[in-house]
């Protein structure tokens, strides 16, 4: 099924009841209102993709506009308040969630580096190995 072209959008916006007909000339002042409003809004398009400046705001629209822009900035203050609090209890408990995995495998490999060595073990590794492992905990905490 095509889509319906703009024209056919507002020739459909027109309210017209069933079996009522309209003159050609009440017609005809419809079409050339919607024409008028495209070309109205067409032009308010046009000056704002050229980027020309617009002088003519009252002192009203200004007045608006700076109201409305602090109470966007504040919104945006407090959600940013309220969202970093929640982002900072979540990423305690991630670390604290990757603290314990981490730890849990430092202590599977301090297992693992045990049940590999020699069983009689010579003095320079045993030095070695442990300092190392408590290093790497250390590292981790």
């Amino acid at each position: 099924m095509s889509r319906k072209t703009k024209r056919q959008q507002q020739v459909n916006k027109i309210l017209r009841k069933k079996g009522c007909y309209i003159s050609q000339s009440q017609a005809e002042t419809e079409i050339e209102a919607v024409k008028n409003e495209e070309r109205i809004e067409n032009k308010v398009i046009e000056d704002w993709i050229e980027g020309e400046n617009i002088n003519n705001w009252t002192k009203e629209d200004l007045n608006e506009f700076k109201k409305v822009e602090k109470r966007l900035i504040t919104e945006v203050l407090h959600w940013r308040d309220n969202a970093a609090s929640s982002i900072r209890t979540e990423m305690k408990t991630l670390d604290t969630l990757f603290l314990s995995a981490e730890t849990l495998t430092n202590v599977i490999l301090l297992e693992s580096l045990r049940s590999l060595q020699p069983k009689i073990p010579s003095p320079s590794s045993s030095l070695q190995m442990p300092s190392l492992v408590t290093e790497e905990i250390t590292r981790n905490l």
